[in-house]
């Protein structure tokens, strides 16, 4: 019973993270202003304060995951002096070091955030507004986010977090790379027919209408099956196995947590943990078509977002993504005959991008099987 509750409180923390909202293009701005820092610095949190932040913070604490994420990448860890240490910031590099501040559900403790001395304490939407009071009343600067419902959304936190820690110039670098990532995803996705697809988070979870996760696919050019049920807001519960053999999708998303998963993405039991028979009678089950990619990276907005995005594109519309990311040159060449003639070749090279970073596209059943093993215990564990 416990571990249901862990599953449904998982779900739904997750599920903050809400409303479709990818679809527009990305414009190309001057964002100059946003990579200077300067103090102080005052802003409005979710839960209606005007914080200040005097001088730019040595000592951080940061109590979400997807806020944590963000730090890293805009290069503000070496800040962080308090999180919440779980599969779910482990992935970060030196993150298992930093003091855990935060109970086993992930709500911040009151008493161990107090105990590491901050400047600056950042809290997750999910956070009680009650913490922050209790922090403030106890003389610490705390700002709580907003929820994050899309990529706008993070693009505007990550500058945020960046103004609010002093990392400013990260922050800009991090979102340009962001949105040069999102535009390529939109421009090789613009004329493409979606392939219906199905991401089973367990026990009768999927994302749903509202979520972001739904977006991400649908940027991707998928389409979630879930939109064709009877199904509402960010999370779609009792999906039965009936609906999803009629729906019958093309295409399966997987995610799988390194932290959480023992086994290698070879083994017979990861197999027969996952393979329903619902599952077994999808034609993306029997084409090996599953799209398998970091949990982490799928279920925190935070800039590492973009690769499930990439990742599930690059999948389902390989050609489109391709011509996309081909960049072709011409160099010109002379040669010189044996009568003396001089002759001009035109040489064209073709050159593409590399595999983003955390996943691995479409790699046959029973490989892709196991990861999503990895993400049936995921959601169980959870």
């Amino acid at each position: 019973m416990h571990r249901r509750l862990l599953t449904v409180v998982m779900v739904a923390l997750l599920a903050t993270a809400g409303v479709p909202a990818l679809g527009g293009t990305v414009a190309a701005q001057d964002d100059s202003a946003n990579a200077t820092c300067g103090y102080p610095f005052t802003a409005t949190d979710a839960t209606g304060t005007e914080v200040t932040v005097d001088e730019e913070p040595e000592r951080v604490v940061v109590v979400g995951a997807s806020g944590t994420q963000t730090m890293w990448e805009i290069g503000a860890q070496d800040k962080v002096v308090g999180l919440y240490n779980s599969p779910y910031t482990s992935y970060l590099d030196g993150a298992e070091n930093v003091t855990n501040v935060a109970t086993s559900l992930g709500y911040a403790d009151v008493e161990k955030v107090l105990a590491q001395d901050p400047d600056l304490v950042l809290l997750a939407n999910i956070q009680k507004d009650s913490t922050a009071e209790k922090l403030r009343q106890n003389g610490t600067t705390v700002f709580k986010f907003e929820s994050a419902t899309s990529f706008q959304d993070i693009y505007e936190k990550t500058r945020l977090t960046g103004k609010l820690v002093g990392n400013c110039e990260g922050a800009e670098e991090t979102v340009t790379w962001m949105q040069n990532q999102v535009q390529k995803v939109q421009e090789a996705t613009a004329d493409v027919e979606n392939k219906s697809m199905h991401y089973s988070q367990g026990s009768g979870y999927a994302p749903g209408p509202d979520s972001f996760i739904t977006d991400i696919m649908r940027t991707a050019g998928a389409h979630n099956i879930i939109l064709n049920g009877d199904f509402s807001g960010p999370t779609a519960s009792d999906v039965s196995g009936e609906f999803v053999i009629q729906q019958n999708p093309e295409w399966l998303l997987a995610s799988y947590n390194p932290a959480m998963v023992n086994e290698t993405p070879n083994g017979t039991a990861a197999l027969e943990s996952v393979a329903t028979d619902a599952l077994k009678q999808t034609q993306a089950y029997q084409n090996g078509n599953i799209v398998v990619v970091n949990s982490n990276y799928l279920s925190q907005p935070a800039p590492r977002v973009v690769y499930p995005l990439v990742d599930i594109t690059k999948a389902l519309h390989p050609d489109a993504w391709e011509a996309v990311n081909s960049t072709t040159t011409t160099t010109t060449s002379t040669t010189t005959s044996s009568s003396g003639t001089t002759a001009a070749a035109d040489t064209t090279t073709a050159a593409t991008t590399t595999d983003a970073e955390g996943s691995t596209p479409g790699f046959g059943v029973l490989g892709a099987l196991a990861a999503l093993a990895g993400a049936f215990v995921v959601a169980r564990r959870r």
